[in-house]
């Protein structure tokens, strides 16, 4: 699993295929403490990601079968912090690998490194990461997270990794909403950034298999996923792992 992670740290995501009839949670956790620490969930070491036809608004959208907006998993990670003025705040504390295993739906797995290549000129990465941004969210999660930076260097070898949350409007959901702020650069990014993240040359259309074991470096990828059938039988476990 050590090199699993290697490789995934240069070339994610890293999807094993074959898996259908190894179902026993304990197997898939005991493989990801061989990539590192297990950073639990609310839920466990393990979320189940499956539609659980609940209406109610301050559900997880993860457990739905709605679209879901293009972000970091950062964005659900935080971690109470002093600012420099010595002031409590709130900031991402996002994972590193991710194991994932599924049986059907689509999910989008975004590259900072293409996102950085595919760059207009206008904006090169190095204005980029003076960038800052504050992520409002309403329902389950409920946070409000300020000045981040929309640029990061990679703990591995410092390359630009992309920190985002796509605007989420009540228009797009019946759980939690999400507004973005640009509070250091031009407000227009927000669409440049939405835009690139889903251009087809830095993003992936990945569709999901039964059996399915995915290895993604959480830290260079974004993701997000399509709506799909409501009750349709669409399940993915996901490990974090630090």
């Amino acid at each position: 699993m050590s090199k699993m992670r290697a490789l995934s740290e240069q070339c994610s995501p890293v999807v094993l295929r074959g898996f259908r009839d190894t179902k026993k949670n304990p197997v898939f956790v005991s493989k990801a403490k061989e990539m590192g620490t297990i950073l639990p969930w609310k839920e466990g070491d393990i979320i189940v990601v499956k539609d659980q036809m609940n209406d109610a608004s301050d559900s997880n959208v993860t457990t739905t079968n709605e679209a879901m907006p293009m972000h970091y998993d950062g964005m659900f990670k935080l971690a109470r912090v002093k600012d420099e003025q010595g002031r409590e705040t709130v900031t991402s504390d996002p994972p590193f690998p991710s194991i994932l295993r599924n049986n059907q739906g689509f999910t989008l797995f975004a590259s900072s490194h293409l996102f950085s290549r595919y760059l207009r000129d206008k904006y090169p990465i190095d204005d980029l990461c003076k960038v800052r941004w504050t992520c409002h969210s309403g329902g389950y999660f409920d946070h409000h997270v300020p000045s981040l930076p929309l640029v990061v260097s990679h703990v591995v070898d410092a390359r630009p990794c992309i920190r985002w949350h796509e605007p989420w409007p009540k228009t797009e959901t019946k759980y939690g909403d999400a507004s973005i702020t640009i509070d250091i650069g031009d407000q227009a990014l927000v669409s440049l950034v939405d835009s690139l993240l889903y251009d087809k040359r830095a993003s992936l259309r990945f569709s999901w298999e039964e059996g399915d074991v995915m290895v993604n470096n959480n830290i260079e990828m974004l993701h997000t996923r399509t709506a799909f059938e409501r009750g349709a039988a669409r399940e993915l476990w996901r490990i974090h792992v630090g």
